[in-house]
Formats: structure tokens, C-alpha cells, sequence
């Protein structure tokens, strides 16, 4: 381990661009936010991970960066963690299922449930934790009504789903914020981004399918071979025309359709995953290797300007900054 910066307030802990080449104090240093997981390296014996770390009350935030990466967690009924794929994909494996994750996808672990997430080669993830003591008196206050302590939520999150997207970019916005110079965030500042987060992921637990039912057409069949179309191509030339004929009906059904599942128009959705790839791209360049200006064209944003104020919009901070960590 070459560093350890280590504080703490009521509110929080801060912990900050640590370096491990020992896997067991990996294992130490997550306690805070991710109790009782092994880490080893996946591939061969030596051990590289870097971690950036924030709890707050209810939640506990990191990202991780490893050359391969190995984490174990046996039953436990002490958080949901949600892990977002920055890079390259992860895979997990527990009871029942074992799956990879990707560009469009996140993982969700239930309380109660082993795991073993596996990702051989490059990993970076962005990681939340929801604390179930805290999330089951929360839950309990937003429904009005006694609510099962670590209730199932399914593994897989498709970050095209309405509740999906939003919990993501809700993740996002509070480690972008969390992450700036710790005096322009104030208790207040901290507390309200974290109801925004808890509420983001009350959403996706009271509808962990994430599918709207649609009237009787297009199906939701339809509508998922779309959502897979278009994370497929982002970096591609994608139409109305184009997605129509993929499911097989009109223009106007499947904007119609898109309303009602997404609550907005087809291209709409559309800039908003591109939206989203942008920021795993920036996140996962090095700052040397690519610009903000050549990201965003490749996904079709030609007035950087706009660009910029939409990206900002999305994750609370902008694209430079998101290359320059």
C-alpha cells in the first residue's frame, strides 16, 4: 500500500486515490462501504488495484481499477451493491446465473445472495452500496407502509431502462460532486444528493423489471431488439427509419411507443445513451490518448458547445474533467 489519506466526519468517510499491491488490504481499506469481501487477483498472483472512495450515511460509494480483478462475498444482509462496468466488462457469477456486463447493463446484488465478480483483463467499475438498515426506515418513509428487510431485487440492470438510467446517471452525479474540492460540498449539499440517490434506487426496487407494459403493439420483444439495436451502433449512423424497421411497424408506432416506455421520442433516447457511452469512454481514457472533441464526434455530437452543456446536465461536471481523472 503507498498511501493512505483516512478521515472522517458524522456524515461521511473520505477516502482517496489509494494504491494497493497487497490484496488483504484492499479487503481492509473497502470495510467502510463493502464488509466481508475477498479480493484476489484474477489472473496470476500479482496484485495492482487503485480505489477512490466515499461513504455517506445511507450509501457508500468507489470506483475500483485493477490489471485483473477477483471479489468473493459470501450471504450477507447488509447491502444492495449496484456496479457499473466503466470499461471493460465484468462478469458474476452466483446461484443460478452467471453473466456478463457490459456497455448497456449493470449488475445488482440482493442481500442474502453470494457473488463472485470475475473481470480478467483492464477492470474499472463504478461501485454503490445501499446500506439495508438505512434503506428499509427510508423505504418505509416514502411508502408510508412496513416494508420486508432485503427485499430481491433481479441482477440484471439495463441502464436503457427509464429506472435503469436513472439510478446510473443518479450514481454519476453524486461521485462527480462528492469528487470536487471537498469545501464547495456542505453537509446540506451532501444530504440532498444522497435523497436524490436513495430515491433513484427506491425506483428500481419497487419496479425491479424495469418493463413498462405496452398496449399490444409494438411488443416489449420489439422494443428490447430496438434498445439492443442501438447500443450496438452508437458510434453509427441510427434513424427513425432505422429503428422501424427493425421492429417491424411504423414511424409513428414506434415513437409512440417510446413515449410511453421512455418518456420521450426515439432519437431522444438515442442521445441520451450516447450521452452515457461518452462518459464510460472519457472515464475509462487515458488523458493522452483521445480528446473531448474526438469522443464526442464519434458518437455523432458535432457542436462540442452543446455538447458540453448537455454532458454537464447529465453527470454534474464537464467532459475534460471526466478525461482528466
Amino acid at each position: 500500500m503507498e498511501s493512505l489519506e483516512f478521515f472522517y466526519t458524522p456524515v461521511k468517510y473520505i477516502l482517496a486515490n489509494m494504491q494497493f499491491s497487497d490484496p488483504l488490504a484492499f479487503e481492509e481499506f473497502l470495510t467502510p462501504v463493502a464488509d466481508g469481501v475477498r479480493i484476489r487477483p484474477m489472473v496470476g498472483s500479482r496484485f495492482r488495484g487503485n480505489i477512490e472512495m466515499q461513504r455517506l450515511q445511507k450509501v457508500g460509494l468507489f470506483t475500483l481499477e485493477a490489471d485483473s480483478f477477483l471479489a468473493e462475498k459470501p450471504p450477507g444482509q447488509d447491502f444492495y451493491g449496484f456496479s457499473i462496468p466503466l470499461t471493460a466488462p465484468f462478469t458474476v457469477s452466483s446461484p443460478g446465473y452467471d453473466q456478463t456486463f457490459g456497455q448497456a447493463n449493470a449488475h445488482m446484488l440482493s442481500p442474502g445472495l453470494p457473488f463472485t465478480f470475475k473481470c480478467r483483463k483492464s477492470c474499472n467499475a463504478l461501485v454503490a452500496n445501499f446500506f439495508v438498515d438505512s434503506m428499509k426506515t427510508y423505504r418505509e418513509r416514502m411508502l408510508q407502509k412496513t416494508t420486508a428487510s432485503g427485499q430481491f431485487i433481479g441482477p440484471h440492470v439495463s441502464l436503457m431502462s427509464v429506472t435503469g438510467s436513472d439510478l446510473y446517471r443518479s450514481v454519476v452525479r453524486t461521485w462527480v460532486a462528492l469528487g470536487v474540492q471537498e469545501c464547495a460540498v456542505n453537509d446540506i449539499a451532501r444530504q440532498e444528493l444522497e435523497d436524490d440517490l436513495l430515491e433513484s434506487f427506491l425506483s428500481l426496487a419497487e419496479n425491479p423489471s424495469t418493463i413498462t407494459t405496452l398496449a399490444a403493439f409494438p411488443s416489449d420483444q420489439a422494443l428490447n431488439n430496438i434498445e439492443d439495436y442501438i447500443c450496438a451502433n452508437l458510434d453509427a449512423t441510427i434513424t427513425r427509419d432505422d429503428l422501424a424497421a427493425q421492429a417491424g411497424i411504423s414511424i409513428r408506432s414506434l415513437s409512440r411507443a417510446f413515449e410511453k416506455k421512455f418518456g420521450l421520442g426515439p432519437m431522444a433516447f438515442v442521445r441520451q445513451r450516447r450521452l452515457d457511452a461518452c462518459f464510460a469512454r472519457l472515464r475509462g481514457s487515458e488523458r493522452d490518448a483521445t480528446t473531448v472533441t474526438e469522443v464526442a464526434m464519434s458518437y455523432g455530437f458535432w457542436h462540442i458547445g452543446k455538447f458540453a452543456i448537455a454532458y454537464r446536465e447529465a453527470f454534474g461536471e464537464p467532459p475534460s474533467a471526466t478525461l482528466h481523472k
